[in-house]
């Protein structure tokens, strides 16, 4: 798939110390681990998963395209080397999710990226790598009491599918969340939202040609 590589985008300053997932706090990288306690979680997680390895279950010929050429897509980009530079001695994981939202953004090309969570550094400049126009507009987490309940709607908590543009491509509007919390569920629960449950994080589109979908998908 091809990158451009004139992405011009300001990066941590490289550094001997490493960087731990625990210090950037988002709840889905974090309960991975580190190390090989953290190894044994993810292999207990790919188990529980197994039956949605590979886009297996998944009807749709789009999402299924999306699954095996973006979300595991292991042909490396040339930003790659570039960004693992810059932040050298960035938990292995956390660096493969980060390279991840790199394809996911350069797939969609959305102008804005709503994102759910708390975003490491090393994640947003993955994010905004794969689509140098994008701008990452970071949700605030509402308290469980401040929810939408019954026939309210999420203008409530201030997110709305139709506050993210429908650009890019002329493709879909994307939303990130590095904590599946009840807000993201949410979201993916209005009319035609796209989802994929990826257990560490979820990926979002919007298609008002659709009708609403969710995936779960095995990402190890």
């Amino acid at each position: 798939m091809p990158m451009n590589d004139n992405t011009n985008i300001s990066l941590a300053p490289r550094g001997s110390r490493r960087l731990s997932i625990s210090e950037y706090v988002p709840e889905g990288v974090r309960r991975t681990g580190e190390g090989p306690l953290g190894f044994f979680f993810r292999f207990f997680t790919f188990l529980k998963r197994i039956r949605h390895c590979a886009g297996f279950g998944v009807q749709s010929p789009t999402d299924y395209a999306f699954v095996r050429e973006v979300i595991y897509e292991r042909w490396p980009y040339a930003l790659y080397a570039e960004l693992e530079a810059q932040f050298y001695g960035t938990d292995k994981f956390l660096l493969k999710l980060s390279q991840l939202l790199l394809r996911v953004s350069n797939y969609a090309q959305a102008s804005q990226i709503g994102v759910i969570g708390n975003l490491p550094p090393v994640m947003e400049a993955h994010l905004k790598a794969g689509c140098r126009k994008s701008e990452i507009m970071k949700i605030p987490i509402q308290p469980p009491s401040l929810l939408p309940r019954g026939g309210e709607t999420l203008d409530s908590i201030g997110v709305s599918k139709n506050s993210l543009p429908r650009e890019g491509r002329d493709r879909y509007p994307l939303l990130i969340a590095t904590e599946l919390n009840d807000q993201w569920q949410e979201y993916i629960s209005q009319e035609h939202i796209i989802s994929y449950d990826l257990y560490y994080l979820g990926i979002a589109f919007y298609d008002e040609k659709r009708y609403t979908e969710g995936h779960v998908i095995n990402f190890y």
